[in-house]
């Protein structure tokens, strides 16, 4: 939790979501000085991931917002 963390100064809640249950959570955070930032998925997995028994869309889009994801970090 941020604020148990003592973090709410330091980062910047970019999204949120829920899980099955409902329950909200932080999916994406930036620091607020320093290009830091943390996402709770995988963005590099719908070019590199191809395992049949998961759903990972490999669609022209997913591609495209997964090499924005890598192109941002790497320009921060």
């Amino acid at each position: 939790d941020l604020v148990e963390s003592n973090l709410t100064d330091a980062f910047k809640v970019i999204s949120v979501n829920n899980d099955k249950n409902g329950l909200e959570f932080i999916s994406s955070l930036e620091h607020v000085h320093y290009p830091f930032y943390g996402v709770q998925f995988h963005p590099e997995k719908n070019n590199y991931e191809w395992k049949p028994t998961q759903i990972i869309p490999h669609t022209k889009n997913a591609v495209i917002i997964s090499q924005y994801f890598a192109n941002y970090f790497v320009e921060e």
